[in-house]
């Protein structure tokens, strides 16, 4: 039966914007996570009941009553969740409340636009004429029915809704084709396609003409990805980043589902190393956006690229500007873009020292133009080397940049304006000048180090940052015999503290590797233990 309700007027909150998609830290409370915010954490994630006392205090609990709320009808319909879903300041509560009703077949009142559901279709999906109700009380949802058609299998309802052939709906078509392959049929084969709907931040916008299949919905198939609730507070495990957070709740699961980084078909695979076709095919972008940030690659990473990024993307992005000048001088307007203002969490700092160190070692100062060493770059003679007399007017603009100096120094054997530095010797120096074919720089180096007392041996590590080690290796990107089968984007390895790139590191030897290797190979490895395959292994 399909019922209507009328509630009581919900706080206006015309102000109001979607809740920012940028990633939440796990829980963190002063006085930690104690047996009692779990155990109320758990009761909020169950339906049972709502810690008023924690709601202000992280914003995971309020995911947690968001899963709740859409997964419990009489939760939902409870005394209490109305009245905190009244309040002005949870209107994400209120959203997932009206979604609820929805998928139980009940019409919301909702006055205020900034309540209405974006997703109505998880964890369940409404009967058809509840929908068609929806969409004549809420025209603006008109398109976000047309989803849920695609979702359901209603095809006739889809059809009398009108539509224009929007992208996202195809692509959930295409998800579901045993159902709704004449939706998709007839998306595709319009001459002209239109993008409505923005799965990155839940809302519909004025039609958009020329739009492609890109891979930038969150189908149905891709909510089943769940990650457990209790990662919120065991130290040893994590909460990832996720790409779409349709549901508002961050994936929240009473145990894990899905994979964050699922293996990559053969068609998904021929992505990597072939043109984009116009339309993609159904495929996981993760690694293909990885792979084009870490090879620099604009025109792919530009397409490929989400409003959110995810953990190792920005490891990848400074890499690629290390090696691209192009994708340096493109980041250069990005990084001061709404886009990169707004939704980069972290790594900007990296970013930007990247770009000023692929421009130093393309003779360019157009970016060195304040004093302070912070905003510099340390690396800056790998994977290029700047010219001499770039370092010479360095120096002179920047003095506080003389390690990086004497460092590119010692790798490019500049003698004669490393002798004019008078630098303080750092075991960083040391160690670098110690791979030199030249002499000079550690006899040097050990010469005044000893006048200054300074233990190259045991000293202090370095004057500047933490991870100058890492600068001195000579395989700075080392390649890899492990060929792992399946292929997937977790093969990437990364790490945020250290690494040769402003401590960063991406690194793609077991993703080249699996590309080189044979097909017989690839199976070979998916077939022994671990889906690995050690290659030329000794008898």
């Amino acid at each position: 039966m399909i019922c209507a309700t009328t509630e009581e007027d919900l706080s206006s909150s015309s102000g109001y914007e979607s809740s920012d998609s940028d990633y939440i830290p796990p829980l963190v409370f002063s006085s930690g996570v104690s047996s009692e915010i779990i155990a109320k954490c758990q009761a909020a994630f169950e339906g049972q009941s709502i810690p008023c006392d924690l709601l202000d205090r992280s914003p995971w609990i309020r995911r947690m009553l968001v899963h709740a709320i859409r997964k419990y009808e009489e939760f939902a319909k409870s005394s209490e969740v109305v009245e905190l879903c009244s309040r002005r300041q949870y209107p994400e509560l209120a959203r997932a409340r009206h979604a609820r009703l929805i998928m139980s077949n009940i019409i919301p009142d909702v006055s205020d636009p900034c309540l209405l559901p974006y997703c109505f279709w998880y964890p369940e999906v409404a009967q058809e004429e509840t929908y068609r109700l929806l969409a004549e009380r809420y025209p603006s949802l008109r398109y976000q029915v047309g989803r849920a058609c695609a979702v359901a299998g209603y095809t006739s309802l889809y059809k009398s809704l009108d539509l224009l052939p929007e992208v996202s709906i195809a692509e959930e078509a295409r998800d579901n084709m045993h159902l709704s392959g004449e939706i998709f049929e007839e998306i595709v084969s319009s001459p002209v396609r239109y993008n409505v709907l923005d799965d990155y931040t839940r809302t519909a916008h004025e039609p958009r003409a020329g739009a492609y299949l890109n891979g930038d919905t969150c189908v149905r198939s891709i909510l089943d990805f769940r990650q457990p609730i209790e990662n919120l507070w065991l130290p040893a495990k994590r909460i990832e980043c996720i790409p779409f957070d349709l549901t508002e709740d961050e994936a929240l699961g009473e145990t894990a589902s899905g994979a964050v980084h699922p293996p990559l078909g053969p068609d998904e695979i021929r992505l990597l190393h072939t043109p984009l076709p116009l339309d993609l095919p159904t495929v996981n972008k993760n690694l293909l956006i990885l792979m084009a940030a870490y090879e620099g690659n604009v025109d792919r990473y530009a397409r490929l690229r989400r409003p959110r990024c995810f953990d190792v993307e920005v490891n990848c992005i400074v890499r690629g500007i290390y090696h691209n000048t192009s994708f340096a001088k493109w980041w250069e307007q990005e990084v001061e873009s709404e886009f990169s203002a707004a939704k980069f969490i972290h790594g900007l700092d990296q970013i930007r020292k990247a770009i000023t160190a692929r421009f130093i070692m393309c003779n360019d100062l157009s970016r060195v133009t304040g004093s302070d060493p912070f905003y510099y770059p340390y690396m800056i003679w790998y994977p290029l080397l700047p010219q001499v007399r770039t370092l010479r007017e360095l120096l002179h603009r920047i003095p506080a940049m003389k390690p990086q100096i004497a460092h590119t120094c010692i790798a490019a054997d500049y003698q004669d304006i490393f002798d004019l530095l008078d630098v303080v010797p750092t075991r960083a120096l040391w160690l670098e000048a110690k791979r030199s074919p030249n002499k000079h720089y550690v006899e040097d180096l050990e010469s005044r180090a000893a006048e200054q007392d300074i233990d190259l041996e045991n000293g202090p590590a370095v004057l500047c940052d933490t991870w100058q080690f890492d600068y001195v290796e000579f395989d700075k990107e080392p390649t890899s015999t492990y060929l792992y089968s399946p292929l997937h984007a977790g093969l990437v390895e990364f790490v945020y503290q250290g690494g040769i790139y402003e401590g960063m590191d991406a690194r793609m030897a077991y993703v080249d590797h699996f590309l080189c290797s044979t097909e017989d190979l690839r199976k070979k490895a998916a077939d022994h233990e671990a889906g690995l395959w050690f290659m030329y292994e000794e008898e």
